[in-house]
C-alpha cells in the first residue's frame, strides 16, 4: 500500500530530505520502506512513526518501535538480528498509548501509521497527540480501514436477519475533518477496494485468527448465526467467497502555530 501513496506529489521530496526515526504500522512494512527510500538505514521490522529533523545528506533513519500491546514489541525485539541489538543499531521499543504518546512535543518529522487507526473508537485524540509530537512542518501518513470493509458479511446478515456485529469505520471525509480539527494542513484522502477471496468460510476465519483480530473485526455471534450468515454469503464465479477491505490513505502537514500557548494570535512578517 505505502509504496503507492508515499509517491503523492512533494511528499517523496520531503522524505527523502529527512533524517528521521521509523514508527511503522507493522513489522513487514520495514522492507517496504527500504524498497522506497534506499538512502535510509532502516533495520528490522518497526512499529509505526518516523520521526527527526531535516537534514543535509542522504536520510539516516533510527527505528523507534511503539505498541501498546507488549507481545507485539517483544516479538519487534526476537526479529532484529542479534548483531544489530549487540550495536544498539536495532528498533528502541516503547510501549505506550498512541492517545498519550511519551514524546517530546515537536519531536517527530514523519509519523507512519499503517492498519492501526481503526481500532480506536474516537480517532480524533490519536490525531491530537500525533500532531502535537510531530514539528512544524512535520508530516503524518497513515492507511486505515473503510466503511465498505467486509460489505459481503454484513449484506449476508442483512440476508438472513442476524445482528451486524462486525466493526464499522470511519468514512474518509470524516476522517479528514478530524484532521483538520486536529490542527493539521492539507489533508488528502484517497481509498483503494482490495478484494480477497478464500475457498470457504474455515479459509477466513483461520486468516483473521491468524492476523488475532477475528472477534475484534467480526463481533461476537452465535454459532447457530454465523452457520447461517456464512450459507447466505454469495459465492464469486470461481466459487469462492470474497472479501472486500477498503484501504483508506491520507496524509497531512503540521503548519505553523497561528497561536501560542497563551491564546494570542501569531502575526509573521516577510520581506519582500
Amino acid at each position: 500500500f505505502w509504496s503507492y501513496r508515499i509517491e503523492a506529489p512533494g511528499v517523496m521530496e520531503w522524505v527523502q530530505r529527512v533524517s528521521s526515526d521509523l514508527y511503522l504500522g507493522s513489522g513487514q512494512q520495514v522492507w517496504s520502506m527500504k524498497r522506497v527510500l534506499p538512502g535510509a538505514k532502516v533495520s528490522g521490522p518497526v512499529k509505526f512513526s518516523f520521526s527527526g529533523s531535516p537534514a543535509i545528506g542522504a536520510p539516516k533513519a533510527q527505528p523507534l518501535a511503539v505498541d501498546y500491546a507488549l507481545p507485539m514489541l517483544h516479538a519487534v525485539r526476537r526479529a532484529t538480528p542479534r548483531l544489530q541489538r549487540v550495536m544498539r543499531r536495532g528498533p528502541r521499543l516503547l510501549n505506550a498509548d498512541v492517545k498519550s504518546l511519551p514524546l517530546a512535543a515537536n519531536s517527530l518529522g514523519l509519523v507512519w501509521s499503517n492498519l492501526m487507526l481503526h481500532w480506536l473508537d474516537e480517532p480524533l485524540p490519536a490525531f491530537r497527540e500525533l500532531q502535537r509530537v510531530l514539528e512544524v512542518g512535520g508530516l503524518l501518513c497513515f492507511a486505515t480501514l473503510g466503511p465498505d470493509t467486509l460489505k459481503e458479511v454484513r449484506a449476508a446478515a442483512t440476508r438472513v436477519g442476524a445482528a451486524d456485529t462486525a466493526k464499522h469505520f470511519l468514512d474518509m471525509h470524516d476522517l479528514g475533518d478530524m484532521l483538520v480539527a486536529a490542527g493539521f494542513g492539507d489533508p488528502v484522502m484517497d481509498m483503494e477496494m482490495i478484494t480477497l477471496t478464500y475457498p470457504g468460510p474455515r479459509a477466513f476465519l483461520a486468516d483473521q485468527r491468524h492476523l488475532g483480530v477475528r472477534d475484534g473485526l467480526l463481533g461476537r455471534q452465535g454459532w447457530r448465526d454465523w452457520r447461517r450468515i456464512f450459507g447466505a454469503w454469495c459465492r464469486d464465479a470461481e466459487g469462492r467467497l470474497p472479501a472486500s477491505f477498503e484501504i483508506v490513505f491520507g496524509h497531512a502537514w503540521k503548519p505553523e502555530p497561528r497561536q501560542i500557548a497563551d491564546g494570542r494570535s501569531v502575526i509573521r512578517f516577510q520581506s519582500r
